[in-house]
């Protein structure tokens, strides 16, 4: 009887062992390692909403960083020191920050005065950076014909 107790109790701590050994690893090494914005815009402003952003890959920043820029400049004038912008994570598993401050899509204000750098976190650690360029028309060009007199 004492025998058979102690292979249950032998077969238990084996078992619970295993157990804990298993959660453990599981909560390290199955972390998920995507990370990225796949759309960026200004979409709750409405005087810029309909500008298109492009994402490309920007190797002279080194790996893992990327521009978004706007296709078309912004019109002379556009106030950009305070946008809110717009953008698709690759996953809810990623955080994305500025200046260490967490952002949230559509909700977090930015001064893209200058070029703003958003650091896009996988839930493993894995970093990208992406640049953003807001690009405003600097000068306006008039044309003026002269009629015949």
């Amino acid at each position: 009887m004492k025998r058979l107790e102690a292979i249950i109790l032998s077969s238990l701590l084996v078992l619970l062992l295993s157990f804990f050994t298993r959660c453990e690893k599981e909560s390290t090494t199955d972390l998920d390692g995507t990370t990225g914005i796949t759309s960026f815009s200004f979409r709750t402003e409405p005087d810029i909403s309909h500008y298109r952003f492009e994402i490309k890959e920007n190797p002279q920043d080194g790996p893992g960083s990327y521009t978004i820029q706007n296709v078309d400049s912004l019109p002379k004038g556009t106030d950009v020191t305070r946008l809110v912008a717009t953008f698709q994570p690759i996953n809810t598993f990623v955080t994305v920050k500025v200046n260490g401050i967490e952002q949230v899509s559509g909700v977090t204000v930015n001064d893209f005065t200058n070029p703003v750098m958003y650091e896009v976190h996988a839930e493993n650690g894995n970093l990208k950076k992406y640049k953003v360029i807001v690009d405003i028309v600097s000068f306006s060009i008039f044309c003026i014909i002269n009629s015949p007199v």
